[in-house]
């Protein structure tokens, strides 16, 4: 007997939010606290999150909007897409693309075998008063064989 996994999903809550789960999507939105989120082989999808961001998968694809304090979104043999994201944030993939757009933050990207797209990066000041004009900090980190980068 095959029993069909069905999509997780959260909406509006005032505290944090912990969910572990296999072969199956995880949705969350509207969420005051912080969010963590464990899953296999399956999506995560999150919108409007006022807390911190831990994501991980694999075999699955993340999606964000609207993180208010940034993320650490990690998976494996999946694409990164991040849009909006109010702090600092971090993707790492392999054997998929990552596209992340307005970032009010520090921005680091770890891929291979996979196309890395950024835009709208604004970084965050030191904290000691530099001498030069202040520049955003993009770190990446692809696979030898293709590097490609948007304009």
């Amino acid at each position: 007997m095959h029993r069909q996994q069905r999509p997780c999903h959260r909406r509006p809550t005032g505290g944090d939010v912990y969910v572990r789960n296999s072969f199956g999507e995880v949705s969350l939105e509207q969420i005051s606290g912080s969010v963590e989120v464990e899953n296999s082989n399956g999506m995560i999808n999150l919108r409007e999150i006022k807390g911190n961001a831990t994501l991980k998968t694999s075999f699955g694809a993340i999606e964000a909007i609207g993180l208010r304090r940034g993320a650490r979104a990690t998976t494996g043999n999946g694409r990164i897409s991040l849009t909006d994201m109010g702090a600092d944030t971090y993707a790492k993939t392999s054997f998929g693309p990552v596209t992340i757009s307005r970032v009010n933050g520090n921005l680091t990207i770890e891929n291979s075998n996979g196309q890395v797209t950024a835009s709208s990066v604004k970084g965050t000041p030191p904290p000691e008063p530099a001498l030069a004009p202040f520049r955003s900090t993009i770190s990446v980190a692809i696979s030898p064989w293709t590097i490609r980068t948007a304009r």
